[in-house]
């Protein structure tokens, strides 16, 4: 097992179940709120601007890094209706 993942972890299977009580799943929502925070500041990002980054080419530094602020903007949302459930 490679960073606690399971061996035969695939990416058609790239699922994990975290569990997680309500003080710390708090303390990670404040920190995903943090690092998107920073990575809109350093790149730049606007509301209303999705159009040009999804226009950047895959080789553009800014559009990776804008993938990881999206993503991170997804854990961010499942994090948010775990804990309203």
């Amino acid at each position: 097992e490679e960073a606690g993942l399971p061996p035969q972890l695939d990416e058609e299977g790239l699922v994990i179940d975290v569990e997680l009580d309500e003080p710390t799943a708090e303390v990670w929502l404040r920190s995903f709120t943090d690092v998107r925070l920073a990575l809109a500041t350093r790149l730049g990002v606007e509301e209303g601007d999705e159009d040009y980054w999804e226009a950047l080419p895959d080789e553009d530094p800014r559009s990776q890094a804008h993938d990881i602020y999206d993503w991170v903007g997804y854990l961010q949302d499942t994090l948010v209706d775990a804990l309203t459930r």
